[in-house]
């Protein structure tokens, strides 16, 4: 287990350092990993939101992917699954556009389990409530 808070207080004092948008990127990247690993979810959430910014600002498809799945990872953790689905659908686009295969198979897993869990939390239609109830009785 790493010293993630240890890290976390390096790599923040490093920022304001930082030689461009693509160091910053990263460090906002690892950042927000750390937080996540610390279970801060919030704070993973918005350094991979700020990752994903600059990554946007420089143009650069990895790293956007790298910031959408800590995002999405975020979301996940903090059970807000609609939006977690939405944001591994803008990964996927990603994995294809820099031909990441192994990233496309993983995030499409997340992405099986996560429609799972949304499908199981829907509650029944009315309609389906009333069949049920009339082939019961």
């Amino acid at each position: 287990m790493g010293n993630y808070e240890k890290a976390v207080e390096y790599w923040t004092e490093k920022l304001p350092l930082s030689r461009g948008k693509l160091e910053s990127t990263w460090l906002f990247h690892e950042i927000g990993r750390c937080h996540l690993e610390l279970k801060q979810y919030d704070e993973a959430h918005d350094y991979g939101e700020k990752a994903l910014a600059a990554a946007r600002e420089i143009g650069d498809d990895v790293w956007q992917l790298n910031a959408s799945v800590l995002v999405a990872q975020s979301e996940v953790k903090m059970d807000d699954v609609a939006t977690a689905i939405e944001s591994f659908e803008r990964s996927m686009k990603l994995a294809d556009v820099v031909g990441d295969a192994a990233s496309r198979e993983a995030i499409g897993k997340a992405l099986e389990e996560l429609n799972a869990r949304l499908v199981e939390s829907v509650p029944p239609d009315q309609d389906e409530e009333e069949e049920a109830e009339m082939n019961d009785g």
